[in-house]
């Protein structure tokens, strides 16, 4: 990010055609839970990640998390609420939160589409208990169904569930039958917006990339002058926020300085530091030079639950809420898939079981993310963290 920037007359505020979620107290410190599980998540998942480039989604973890949570008991659902954040006398609590976001999320914005779905997969070997069935309906409108789950057409069934869920952007969430598994708990979170300001498709050229294998690769990068917040941290990274629709959603660009490695600046920050970063930004009128880019993920999350703390939904496990028959949890699977180019973004993923300001205002200013970067994808009104992502190599 240049150093030199100069302030425009856009305040940022969101434009009308949506509804802003209006969260209780409760609910916001649920939020600012789920948020700190955010970053907890999205660090762990870096450190076990061979891919150069991870797109996950902390809200459909949690959200997956939060299903398994309903059906554990004794130990087995204090670790997972504990991972979470959350105490062992807080789960109807983060069940009612769960249910606001996935209700209001889709009205914040109509020029956005944005929906959250959970579906239950019984073996047709067992059955669920109805109070674990009634929690699920009535808080996470979750869809059951009773198949012979190891069977290829319960596989290609969760497959176009998944599909339909995501608009096709998770064409196949399960590369094989489901062996031996008794039930699955799957969620998918999709999205797609187009910018709040278009990139003119003339000014796409390309332009190099400098991965941090120390290649460099010529690439299509948009270019644009678009109003946006933004704001330094010290330890030395620049935050970006470009809206998206109305400007109730955004994305968040963090671009790290020049020797700076963004491994290393992504393991330093944490919630705090996006409720900083986010409170200290100014408008300004900049140049924005983005990659486009079209990144898919497959993320097995199994060990990175584990490093947070969930051991026994593994092993030794108590989910008697849900049925007699539920051993353990074999896996936990989350893909996802994004999209970025000039007219906007789509995102979706399926998971199954020392600070600065900015200088002072100058002459001109350019965001040219031509190295490594990482983005998150919130909502403002209620800080909602949907996505967030690092983009190592291009």
């Amino acid at each position: 990010m240049a150093a030199a920037l100069y302030a425009c007359s856009s305040n940022d505020e969101p434009e009308s055609g949506g509804t802003e979620i209006n969260l209780e107290p409760q609910e916001i410190e649920c939020v600012k839970t789920q948020s700190s599980f955010a970053f907890k998540f999205f660090k762990e998942a870096m450190a076990q990640s061979i891919e150069p480039n991870l797109i996950v989604s902390p809200l459909s973890a949690s959200m997956c998390m939060s299903l398994i949570a309903n059906g554990a008991a004794g130990d087995t659902q204090q670790e997972i609420l504990t991972a979470l954040g959350f105490g062992e006398s807080e789960l109807k609590a983060l069940n009612r939160c769960n249910s606001k976001l996935a209700q209001q999320l889709p009205d914040v914005d109509r020029k956005t589409k944005i929906s959250l779905a959970n579906s239950i997969w019984l073996d047709n070997a067992i059955s669920a208990k109805t109070d674990f069935i009634n929690v699920m309906s009535e808080n996470y409108s979750a869809e059951f169904y009773t198949e012979n789950l190891s069977s290829d057409a319960a596989m290609f069934k969760i497959n176009r569930w998944a599909s339909d869920k995501t608009s096709g952007m998770i064409p196949q969430f399960l590369d094989e039958p489901l062996k031996d598994t008794r039930i699955a708990l799957i969620n998918a979170l999709y999205f797609k917006s187009e910018w709040a300001e278009k990139f003119d498709r003339k000014n796409t050229t390309e332009r190099v990339f400098h991965s941090s294998t120390g290649e460099q690769n010529s690439i299509p990068m948009m270019k644009g002058n678009v109003a946006v917040r933004a704001a330094h941290d010290s330890n030395g990274a620049g935050w970006v926020r470009i809206g998206y629709g109305n400007g109730r959603f955004a994305m968040i660009l963090i671009l790290p300085d020049e020797n700076v490695s963004l491994g290393e600046y992504l393991a330093s920050i944490d919630n705090s530091t996006f409720s900083e970063m986010t409170s200290f930004m100014k408008s300004y009128e900049g140049t924005i030079v983005l990659p486009k880019f079209d990144i898919s993920c497959k993320t097995e999350l199994k060990d990175v639950m584990k490093a947070l703390g969930i051991v026994k939904a593994f092993g030794d496990a108590d989910f008697s809420p849900l049925s007699e028959d539920m051993a353990r949890i074999d896996r936990i699977l989350q893909k996802t898939h994004i999209t970025v180019n000039e007219e906007g973004a789509e995102i979706a993923a399926v998971t199954g079981s020392g600070l600065t300001m900015l200088p002072e205002p100058a002459e001109t200013a350019e965001f040219i993310f031509d190295h490594p970067f990482a983005f998150i994808v919130h909502e403002r009104s209620s800080d909602t963290i949907l996505f967030m992502g690092c983009i190592n190599k291009l």
